[in-house]
């Protein structure tokens, strides 16, 4: 064992010319600035900075110019990633250039942007601004022909309604929350959860006091973390007591349901139901595991082009019925958005897509597999 003994010193220096004395300029410190007044690195800089465990490794997927400061993302079901590209960050565009009726902060630079791979490189080749004028969007989840995300003062949906891969409507979920204290805590980390809930946190020092289109309401101070359904109808607190939290997972610790009734139907594949014989109908008892599987062939189009899809209702005692529809994204006339395609069925509480798993290539036998797993609320 060594011990190395520091003792302090002192050196003075001096400079004496007639009588004129010179002293050294202090250096400014550039932790005290707001922004610390630093040249940016290249992406080849910063990717040499990393310190990766073994086994692993990172690669450039986007770089300015097609995003800025990117505080959240997530990924659609066709593999595109959703970004919030920040310009402005930590610094608010004033309130007074905020128009509530069309949605859009003039002026600002900040955006909601999707990257896309289309060649298969690891890089996104393709940059689409898809909601400009945004308001520090902290947080972005993709959702029906568009996106939830935030933007100042508001939770919003953004959708695109005419299909050409550009918002133009704005909806507010839920809102107005504060958001003047810290713009640190503003509102995001959104995760769909196994009950089919939008969970968010809200952050620091800001208070909220916000209402549902049914009435419920809840209010949150600094730390918090609270669900909606994702039409905005209904608001409900999850947790406090937080400080600042930022970003939610959920495990795999929910119960399996054995002894459940599924009862699936569909079309044959020309898009025709049986309505003499009733085949491409069953109905399904859950295992001891809370499996339930069938085969069937791959249903068509209705008449008009409408997207392929399952029906299912599921009952359980104890629970509350469900009832959804399977769709599939790689359905060559899907276009993003299952509720683009008819009007909604009142009795169908949400609509799914999955991405089937080709298990067998042969042109005449085409075999998938698709995981296609059912969440229900107790009573």
């Amino acid at each position: 064992m060594s011990l190395i003994r520091v003792f302090p010193a002192v050196a003075v220096f001096g400079l004496l010319v007639g009588t004129s004395a010179v002293f050294a300029q202090p250096q400014k410190d550039p932790f005290a600035e707001g922004v610390r007044p630093t040249e940016p690195l290249s992406p080849e800089q910063e990717r040499a900075t990393f310190h990766l465990p073994p086994g692993f490794e990172i690669q450039l997927f986007a770089t300015e110019p097609q995003i800025n400061k990117p505080i959240n993302m997530a990924f659609d079901a066709r593999g595109r990633l959703w970004v919030s590209s920040n310009v402005e960050y930590p610094y608010a565009v004033s309130k007074d250039r905020f128009d509530p009726a069309t949605g859009r902060t003039r002026g600002s630079r900040d955006r909601i942007v999707i990257l896309e791979d289309t060649d298969g490189d690891g890089r996104a080749d393709k940059s689409t601004t898809f909601a400009d004028e945004l308001n520090i969007p902290t947080g972005v989840m993709p959702y029906g022909s568009g996106c939830i995300a935030w933007s100042i003062p508001n939770l919003w949906y953004l959708e695109d309604t005419d299909g050409d891969g550009v918002c133009d409507k704005r909806s507010v979920l839920l809102g107005p929350f504060g958001w003047e204290k810290d713009t640190h805590g503003n509102i995001s980390s959104y995760r769909r959860g196994p009950d089919g809930w939008v969970y968010a946190t809200h952050g620091f020092n800001n208070t909220s006091k916000v209402t549902a289109l049914d009435g419920s309401t809840v209010e949150m101070n600094s730390g918090n973390t609270f669900r909606f359904l994702p039409d905005g109808s209904h608001v409900d607190i999850h947790t406090r007591g937080q400080v600042n939290p930022f970003g939610l997972v959920f495990d795999t610790r929910g119960e399996t349901l054995e002894g459940a009734k599924v009862e699936v139907w569909q079309t044959d594949h020309t898009g025709h139901y049986d309505l003499k014989g009733f085949r491409y109908r069953a109905a399904l008892i859950s295992d001891n595991s809370g499996k339930y599987s069938f085969n069937s062939v791959m249903p068509g189009h209705y008449p008009g082009r409408v997207c392929q899809h399952i029906h299912f209702a599921v009952t359980a005692p104890g629970h509350q019925p469900l009832v959804t529809q399977l769709y599939f994204a790689t359905d060559p006339v899907f276009e993003g958005d299952p509720y683009k395609n008819y009007a909604r069925d009142p009795l169908c509480r949400s609509r799914e897509l999955v991405r089937p798993v080709v298990l067998k290539g042969d042109p005449d036998a085409i075999m998938a597999n698709v995981n296609f797993e059912l969440v229900l609320e107790r009573l």
